[in-house]
């Protein structure tokens, strides 16, 4: 059997087919074209809509997508790398910052604030000297910026207590020192200069204690050295006076063995022995009994030379090792407090991992440290030692020492210190 025919919708398609057949064709492609945009995927966002995201980001692989999107779209808008910038400062990630801070600077020579994320990033990985440049275009033009006058000062402090000054821009250098009066006043310039002072002063410290050491060191030996010589002397002293006694001895023995044979070969008997075997015997016992008496102190002797002997070997040891701890101390300087610049006037603690090289792209720090940057140090320090790297193990525990000075880590440190250095 067959369906019902649905009269309705047959003569709804049949008046469709005679609409399609009667209609212009711009309609006909404007209905076409309408139902094309619909399939298309949506627009990519704009660089303000990008701008946007990378102000509002709460983590750094956010900011950093929406800021290489925003880059590719518009390299050469500098509102991008200063946005960007702004937000890795603000969550404590100026390293992040560093590659598009170094950008900015060429399109904007008078932008204190990249300025300062450069001279940043490059005191952080040690290259000082380099950083010079840019800490004085950042103190020049954001010298209201605490933490950029923070490091202008620590900076300053360098300058005059630097061992490794390396290759420092004479202009640069030049211009530091004719605008130390002018920065003095700056809000946390006297802190930083005051803060690096002071871990120089540490370093002078720790200097001079070492070199007092091995000047005690150096003492100590000289003075057993001396007392060895001494008793040495002595040694010889019995020595002689031991033989002395053994040539008594053998005389008095060969006197009364002449006296014996003759006795025995003559066939003569004796009623008393002669005043010369009795005076020979005598002289054999009175000799043996000292030369007993000379042996035993030349043996205290010889055991006080060896104990010392021994002390004095491991007192050059620990001198040894002291002054080439103190010959690589002193060809480095310490780790100094900079700081990252300021954004609306407030510091946001760097908790940026270290690296030698920052990266803009770098995955966000999701798990923090479960311990201390000292603690870490003294760890691989002792990891050092027991692969024996003993001359790394010292620059870490040095490093330590300067910097948490008067700190229980700092004074674990010293203690293994001692311990690798005797």
């Amino acid at each position: 059997m067959e369906a019902p025919v649905d009269w309705a919708v047959v003569s709804f398609f049949q008046g469709w087919h005679g609409m399609m057949k009667r209609v212009s064709v711009p309609v006909a492609v404007l209905v076409l074209t309408a139902g094309a945009a619909l399939a298309e995927p949506a627009p990519a966002p704009s660089v303000i809509e990008l701008i946007q995201t990378i102000h509002n980001a709460t983590d750094v692989l956010t900011a950093s997508k929406a800021y290489a999107e925003a880059r590719k779209a518009d390299k050469n808008d500098p509102q991008i790398y200063k946005i960007f910038i702004q937000r890795m400062l603000e969550m404590g990630q100026p390293l992040q910052a560093a590659i598009p801070a170094a950008e900015l600077t060429a399109m904007e020579g008078e932008n204190g604030l990249a300025w300062g994320v450069v001279g940043y990033a490059k005191t952080r990985t040690g290259r000082i000297a380099e950083a010079f440049a840019a800490m004085v275009n950042a103190a020049k033009f954001a010298g209201d910026n605490e933490g950029i006058m923070f490091n202008a000062g620590v900076l300053c402090a360098w300058q005059d207590n630097a061992v490794l000054k390396g290759s420092v821009p004479p202009d640069a250098a030049s211009t530091a020192s004719s605008l130390k009066s002018e920065w003095s006043s700056k809000k946390g310039f006297a802190e930083g200069e005051k803060a690096a002072l002071a871990i120089f002063k540490t370093r002078q410290d720790y200097i001079k204690s070492l070199q007092d050491k091995l000047t005690k060191l150096k003492s100590d030996i000289k003075d057993a050295q001396d007392k060895n010589k001494e008793l040495a002397d002595q040694f010889n002293v019995l020595k002689r006076r031991s033989d002395a006694l053994e040539q008594r001895m053998r005389t008095a023995d060969d006197t009364v063995r002449r006296y014996n044979w003759e006795v025995q070969h003559n066939g003569a008997s004796v009623t008393q022995l002669p005043s010369y075997v009795t005076q020979a015997q005598s002289d054999y016992r009175q000799a043996r009994d000292e030369l007993a008496g000379v042996v035993r102190q030349g043996n205290l002797l010889r055991q006080a030379v060896a104990v010392r002997e021994r002390a004095i070997y491991k007192a050059q040891q620990e001198a040894d090792r002291n002054g080439k701890a103190l010959a690589a101390f002193e060809k480095c300087d310490p780790t100094l407090p900079w700081k990252p610049p300021a954004v609306n006037g407030v510091i946001a603690a760097d908790a940026s991992a270290k690296t030698d090289e920052p990266s803009i792209a770098a995955e966000p720090t999701t798990k923090p440290a479960s311990l201390p940057d000292g603690q870490r140090r003294l760890t691989l320090a002792k990891m050092l030692i027991e692969n024996n790297q003993r001359d790394k193990a010292i620059k870490e525990l040095l490093a330590i020492i300067q910097q948490y000075p008067d700190s229980e880590i700092a004074r674990q440190a010293q203690t293994l210190l001692d311990t690798i250095t005797l």
